[in-house]
């Protein structure tokens, strides 16, 4: 596992914990080769963390979340290939923020899986819950397991999830081949673009490119 982080980044990291102080805040770039790992991750109140990971093929993470009263989370997540990823994510206190957005790549006769479970609590009013989870499967044989998961035990909150699997475009692909692209240069291309946004983040800032 290799780890980036930004300039002015608070947070401590003992024993596999990482943990943001109160009113910190930190940006941390995580990237994940053929390993099997738990980590925990800790915000204490008024923090917030942008936390953005790659899972190349081979990964197995499970991830556990606790957030103090008025965090933020937002969570960036690109997965490739044979993966598993869990994560888990209790809200137990008032005004919680989390926003995740999870992108995959998988190819012929590889198979992902991505969760995240969000559990709000009855003592968490004011949260606010995005789980958003998408895979393309770039050649027959690919498989994908998304599941996003909420449970709400408060009626004072926000939160949604959506989930999405696609596959490749004849006519997207027959038109990029007509430019003289080769067929897996066109697929790469699409992939490039169903990844662009979440890659351009990455770049910006932590000066990573992936594929």
């Amino acid at each position: 596992m290799q780890m980036l982080k930004t300039k002015g980044s608070r947070f401590e990291l003992s024993s596999g914990t990482i943990s943001v102080p109160a009113g910190s805040s930190a940006q941390l770039l995580f990237i994940y080769g053929d390993e099997e790992k738990e980590s925990r991750i800790r915000l204490s109140a008024g923090s917030s963390l942008q936390i953005f990971s790659v899972f190349n093929s081979g990964s197995k993470i499970k991830n556990s979340f606790s957030l103090a009263e008025n965090s933020k989370l937002e969570i960036h997540d690109i997965f490739y290939g044979n993966v598993k990823v869990e994560n888990s994510i209790p809200l137990e206190n008032e005004n919680c923020s989390l926003n995740l957005l999870a992108k995959g790549a998988i190819y012929m006769n590889e198979s992902s899986s991505y969760s995240a479970f969000a559990c709000i609590g009855k003592n968490a009013p004011g949260a606010n819950v995005n789980l958003e989870e998408h895979a393309y499967l770039a050649e027959k044989g690919a498989k994908a397991s998304l599941l996003p998961g909420l449970e709400i035990n408060n009626s004072n909150v926000n939160a949604r999830h959506a989930s999405s699997i696609s596959e490749p475009n004849g006519e997207q692909i027959f038109y990029l081949m007509s430019r003289g692209l080769s067929e897996k240069e066109a697929k790469d291309e699409i992939i490039s673009g169903f990844l662009s946004r979440e890659l351009a983040k990455m770049k910006a800032i932590f000066g990573y490119e992936g594929l």
